[in-house]
């Protein structure tokens, strides 16, 4: 999967950099790159078919294939905005914190 979200994490990041706002990150977000993204969903969903043969009862395949997609889209914002390099620095800090203790 991660393979075939390639272009579309590529574009969202090429997109969402143009953006002057949080806002309009956000927004740049969820309408760039649409074309590109409709034309991924199938494939995801034919990975999970291929993965999952059979695909249990209680999997929706068409929902993995959008959740992916949702998730590249809050990682191109939160890429954008550095949440997410903050965040994970301040998880290393505490680890680090933690070890230092007696």
């Amino acid at each position: 999967m991660t393979e075939q979200l390639k272009p579309y994490r590529e574009c969202l990041k090429a997109e969402v950099a143009k953006a002057t706002s949080k806002e309009q990150a956000q927004l740049i977000v969820q309408e760039a790159c649409a074309d590109l993204r409709l034309s991924v969903r199938p494939k995801l969903i034919e990975i999970v078919h291929r993965v999952l043969n059979p695909i249990p009862p209680s999997y929706n395949a068409e929902q993995a294939a959008d959740g992916a997609l949702k998730m590249t889209q809050v990682g191109a914002y939160y890429d954008y905005t550095g949440e997410a390099r903050a965040f994970h620095e301040r998880l290393i800090d505490q680890a680090n914190e933690r070890k230092a203790r007696p």
